[in-house]
């Protein structure tokens, strides 16, 4: 019986999903994605992160995560507990041998010396110093001569002319937004486009027999799965990325933050269509 990787495994590779794509939607990186689907967890990141990952991705890939995660707690290395009863073995404590206290001779006692303190010997030297500055040394900085500056035209009543303001420079004019399109099989295309986020507009072609089958997920939220009537017209908004597909591409019309996208596909099988936002990887 597979186990719950071979089971992930096989659920991505059957909705035609890569472990990157993987990666853009669920935020979780590639080599934890590869761990889960061959069942080999990292011991130092710990189960409780592989048990937020499985649910992510289980999600992603339309499954239910319940069944997945008992398989995954059953995977969780057992703790090694401390057996009751058992203590550590005492270790007796080496004895010091006593040894005899030195007796001390009580020190004698200095004579008081008479006399001022160095410190108020100091406080006052420093006094004097301080009254010799100010009185003697001092004063004679204010017979020194004091330059004047010499006045000019303008204070004599000239009015001196405001300066030239240049031309403000004009508004740049906003360049238009460009989609870059990356076909990456006859079955799938990939749009990119550096907006904040994203605003898709379909619109099916008017006609008998045109009704279209669409299903979008919207950040990894299934928003829509229905058939679209011949002229009807429906929004999606997303942050990060939107992920369509379509039975009819032929008929529908997309329109990407008001940037003509065309039409989804040529006539011939069901295609898958990824709109991300931001510029694509190298």
């Amino acid at each position: 019986m597979a186990g719950f990787g071979e089971y992930l495994r096989q659920a991505r590779e059957e909705k035609g999903f890569t472990l990157k794509d993987a990666q853009r939607v669920t935020k979780i990186r590639c080599r934890h994605l590869e761990a889960l689907e061959n069942e080999d967890l990292d011991a130092k990141l710990g189960t409780v992160y592989y048990r937020g990952f499985l649910r992510a991705y289980a999600r992603f890939l339309d499954l239910d995560p319940e069944p997945l995660m008992e398989e995954l707690e059953g995977m969780q290395p057992g703790r090694s507990a401390t057996k009751e009863g058992e203590s550590s073995p005492s270790v007796d404590k080496p004895t010091r041998p006593i040894r005899p206290r030195p007796s001390r001779s009580r020190p004698r006692r200095r004579p008081l010396q008479s006399g001022p303190s160095p410190f108020l010997t100091f406080v006052v030297l420093l006094l004097l110093l301080t009254a010799v500055y100010f009185l003697v040394i001092r004063p004679g900085d204010a017979n020194e001569d004091i330059a004047l500056p010499t006045p000019t035209g303008n204070d004599v009543g000239e009015v001196t002319p405001p300066p030239l303001t240049p031309d403000p420079t004009p508004p740049q004019e906003p360049q238009p937004l460009e989609a870059v399109r990356d076909d990456v099989s006859a079955t799938r295309t990939n749009f990119y486009l550096a907006v904040d986020e994203l605003e898709l507009v379909l619109t099916v072609e008017p006609g008998d027999g045109n009704e279209c089958w669409v299903r979008v997920v919207v950040d990894g939220n299934r928003e829509f799965e229905g058939t679209l009537q011949p002229g009807s017209e429906r929004s999606f908004s997303a942050s990060q990325e939107i992920m369509m597909r379509v039975g009819k591409p032929w008929v529908l019309d997309m329109v990407l933050n008001e940037v003509q996208l065309g039409k989804a596909g040529v006539p011939g099988p069901a295609k898958n269509i990824y709109l991300w936002v931001g510029e694509p990887e190298e």
